[in-house]
């Protein structure tokens, strides 16, 4: 299992860490991270891949040229 903490998941979602927490704590589906120790908490990457993935819809499409 990979992990990550707050600011990799951050650059992988194009957020900054604190938008990761704000989103942590007020979407239901958004994976929660876990301690490593006391003071290191990540979240497992393939949890957050997957959510990502419910996140790209059709309308996330690559625009193809005419």
């Amino acid at each position: 299992m990979k992990t990550l903490r707050d600011t990799s998941v951050a650059a992988k979602l194009d957020m900054s860490p604190q938008q990761v927490w704000v989103l942590t704590k007020t979407d239901p589906g958004f994976p929660k991270p876990f301690k490593l120790s006391p003071r290191v908490t990540v979240w497992d990457e393939a949890d957050i891949n997957r959510w990502l993935a419910t996140k790209k819809g059709p309308e996330h499409e690559r625009i193809r040229p005419a």
